[in-house]
Order: structure tokens, then C-alpha cells, then sequence
């Protein structure tokens, strides 16, 4: 990818890339931020990413230590850098339209994103196939970094 637009928005996965080497897509992550400090892009979360991260670690698919996920919960909830979108009644209203409406496709949390993407109109940064496949909304494939 040459250049991003102004704004994007990440999803839980991005985070982990970029916060874990070990994750898969660290080098993607990486390359990502290159070009979001390259062109002076904003890079923001879900208001409930942080709810995400924690509900991803006490349902016991992560490998990481409590004190690394900790690390990661508090940057989600007060690193300036990743700034969150408030969960406004659009939203909410978007994301039930997902979650019911995808048949299963989209987790919880996946609709979360995806709604947050359409009302705000930032693209959503995703490495989830049925995320880039979701014609509604603007996304990038963390891959393609």
C-alpha cells in the first residue's frame, strides 16, 4: 500500500500484531506504522477494544503473561496515541444491524468494528477475512502491509 487516508481504525487483531513480536503479523504491523507516521495518519479504536482485549484474555486464547496483557489494557485505555470512538446510538444501532444480520459471520465484536468504520467513515485496518469481505464499510488488509 502506497499511502493511507487521513484516519484509520483498528481492530483488536491490528493491536496484537503491533504489540506482541511473535504475533504473525508483526512485520505487517510494523510496516503499517511506518506509513502512519510516513503520512501523518490518526490511528484510532473501537471505544471497545479494551472490553475486546480483556474478554480475549479471560476466555484463555491468549499465551501472553498477565502482566503483558495489563501492559496492553492500559496502553488501549490511555495511550494517546490510539484514541478511542465513543459507542454513540448510531453505532450501537449499525452493530446490532451486523450482528443480526450476518448471520454469524461477524463476532460480537467484529460488528462493534464494523459499525464504528461505517458511522464514523474511517477505514477499518483488519487482518479478518469476513471483515474485508464486508462491502459496507472501508477496510485495508493488514496483509497487504
Amino acid at each position: 500500500m502506497s499511502s493511507l487516508p487521513g484516519a484509520i481504525l483498528m481492530d483488536l487483531g491490528g493491536i496484537l500484531a503491533l504489540t506482541f513480536q511473535g504475533d504473525e503479523m508483526h512485520p505487517n504491523a510494523d510496516k503499517l506504522m511506518k506509513e502512519v507516521e510516513r503520512n501523518a495518519t490518526s490511528v484510532y479504536v473501537s471505544d471497545l477494544t479494551p472490553y475486546e482485549a480483556e474478554a480475549h484474555f479471560l476466555s484463555g486464547k491468549s499465551d501472553h503473561s498477565k502482566m503483558e496483557w495489563n501492559a496492553l489494557l492500559s496502553r488501549l485505555w490511555q495511550d494517546p496515541l490510539f484514541p478511542r470512538i465513543p459507542t454513540t446510538s448510531k453505532v450501537y444501532a449499525e452493530h446490532l444491524g451486523y450482528y443480526r444480520g450476518t448471520g454469524g459471520r461477524f463476532s460480537y465484536f467484529d460488528s462493534y468494528h464494523a459499525a464504528t468504520s461505517k458511522v464514523s467513515g474511517i477505514p477499518l485496518v483488519t487482518s479478518d477475512g469476513d471483515l474485508l469481505s464486508e462491502h459496507s464499510i472501508s477496510t485495508i488488509d493488514l496483509g497487504s502491509f
